[in-house]
């Protein structure tokens, strides 16, 4: 009955063992963002605690059980014993891994729908977009770091083997089904990478925004009415009018409205998120520095057109004719005072009570 008995407690701790390794299959390793699923870095700590605990826990039965087995450490009995738990952690920790993996891979697969995994935004800096953090490099050795972090936690457990050598983790990083696993995550990596370069090169049809250098540009329009082509070397001189100012800020308050109306965020593949909000702020900012240019000399033709219209009111009695300025960069009162005002543009008090002051003579 003793002997019955004792080998009860062992099966009974030996079924304790298998259970417990089972169960990390469960286990989530991948770590979330509080409250969402984007993924950060590192393997989740409650379950490297949980490894932890249940290694010492195996530790703790195994002893139990060569005392019930009044084994010797050394026997070649129990060397067999020590082996065969070994096999069972080593197949929980293989499932363990592949849980995550699998998980992981169906979380970039862009048919997956399961939702954001990782996020990224779109800066505009002085040349380009430029996706923060990078996708080249920074979002790629992310992914890496969270595939290490999640083999690493199978380094919480002690080795349970006496006659073989060599570690867990680096075991798991050999197996082929898991090597295959992680091939797929970084395909769906460099797919959505495409992806997110189609979406930058598309944002590149505003180029000319950021690349254009705004005084060549004022200095050419001021000169020729218009920007020169890419091949023009030179042009008949042809100084703008005030139809020219108006396309040109129509075209300007065209792009503001289309770059205004941008996504905030757009998903990739289903699970990458790009935040679109920091490019469109530099965009719109650019923009406005661009009509800030064109109603700057508006004003700076309205300050002139006043004055002269000034010095003629007491010598003319045609209001239309002393409006009517004639000099080439100098454009009837009435057009520019609509045109400033349709872009948004409040006249300084200065000017509001001289062109009050003109309108009443």
């Amino acid at each position: 009955m003793v002997v019955l008995s004792t080998v009860s407690e062992a099966r009974a701790n030996m079924d304790a063992m298998t259970h417990l390794i089972q169960g990390w299959a469960g286990l989530h390793l991948l770590q979330c963002h509080s409250g969402d699923s984007v993924l950060e870095g590192g393997a989740n700590e409650q379950s490297r605690r949980r490894l932890r605990e249940d290694g010492q826990q195996l530790l703790n039965m195994i002893q139990v059980n060569r005392s019930l087995y009044r084994a010797e450490e050394s026997s070649e009995s129990w060397t067999r014993y020590l082996d065969h738990i070994q096999d069972q952690v080593q197949e929980g920790l293989l499932q363990m891994m592949f849980t995550t993996l699998q998980q992981l891979c169906d979380r970039t697969d862009s048919q997956s729908g399961a939702g954001v995994l990782l996020a990224v935004s779109l800066t505009l800096q002085e040349t380009d977009g430029v996706f923060e953090p990078s996708l080249g490099g920074d979002l790629s050795d992310h992914l890496n770091s969270v595939i290490t972090d999640a083999y690493a936690a199978a380094g919480e457990l002690p080795r349970i083997s006496v006659s073989r050598h060599g570690n867990y983790q680096v075991c798991l990083q050999q197996h082929p089904a898991l090597c295959q696993l992680e091939q797929e995550v970084m395909q769906h990596l460099t797919q959505v990478k495409k992806e997110a370069e189609h979406l930058r090169a598309g944002l590149n049809r505003y180029s000319h925004l950021w690349e254009s250098d705004k005084m060549t540009a004022m200095e050419e329009f001021l000169t020729y009415g218009r920007q020169l082509g890419p091949e023009e070397l030179e042009a008949d001189v042809t100084p703008p009018t005030i139809k020219d100012y108006r396309r040109e800020m129509e075209v300007l308050h065209t792009l503001s409205t289309e770059v205004t109306h941008l996504d905030d965020v757009i998903t990739l593949n289903s699970w990458l998120q790009v935040d679109l909000r920091p490019f469109r702020e530099s965009l719109l900012s650019i923009i406005y520095d661009w009509k800030h240019l064109y109603t700057e000399q508006l004003l700076t033709s309205l300050t002139d057109s006043l004055q002269q219209v000034r010095h003629r009111g007491n010598d003319d009695d045609d209001e239309e004719a002393a409006a009517a300025v004639s000099s080439p960069l100098r454009f009837p009162l009435t057009e520019t005072v609509v045109l400033l005002e349709s872009a948004g543009v409040t006249l300084p008090e200065h000017l509001s009570a001289q062109l009050q002051e003109v309108m009443s003579l």
